[in-house]
């Protein structure tokens, strides 16, 4: 009898890891992005800054990035970005629109700047929060492999590396995953 329900135990466990387990990571991360999707919105309605409203261009860059992220977060996963960025040279990325980062970064308005800057990492951190959790597999290397790189860019780089860190990581993540609706 041990042995029978030790087996059903294992099936359930992988069942639930196999199919609820993604799913409801997918859902936490369609609800992160749909909330920062709203900051946004909220933040064009105020009419707190001149320059950014529902007509302005970098509000629809935005809007399309984020709508593209929630469209295609179950998608995502970390073999299609590594074969995007070796193949990105090759993909015409002129049709796209200018990523939002890009648009955000080149905002006069520092406070703008860096509401928008805030908003659009936290969609970047809840997308790759989905991708790391969404694979046990890929969690426990994640778990792993997370304190040696920054164990070795401290050895490599000094204490002072630290504090660039989550922006080094956060670049990446932006420089890696250029997923647009055309």
């Amino acid at each position: 009898m041990n042995n029978l329900e030790f087996f059903i135990g294992l099936a359930c466990l992988f069942w639930f890891f196999g199919r609820l387990w993604p799913a409801l990571m997918v859902d936490w991360g369609r609800q992160s992005l749909f909330e920062v999707r709203d900051n946004i919105f909220l933040l064009a309605a105020s009419g707190d800054f001149d320059s950014f409203g529902f007509n302005d261009e970098l509000y629809r860059t935005i809007r399309t990035e984020l709508n593209s992220m929630i469209r295609y977060l179950e998608d995502i996963n970390w073999g299609r970005i590594i074969v995007f960025g070796l193949f990105r040279n090759k993909i015409r990325i002129s049709a796209l629109t200018q990523p939002a980062i890009e648009a955000v970064i080149s905002i006069e308005d520092t406070a703008l700047r860096r509401r928008l800057l805030s908003d659009i990492f936290q969609a970047y951190v809840a997308l790759t929060g989905v991708m790391i959790l969404r694979s046990p597999i890929v969690l426990m290397l994640a778990m792993i492999l997370v304190p040696l790189i920054a164990l070795l860019g401290v050895v490599r780089n000094g204490y002072q590396s630290i504090g660039d860190m989550p922006r080094q990581i956060a670049g990446t993540i932006i420089q890696s995953s250029q997923y647009r609706s055309a």
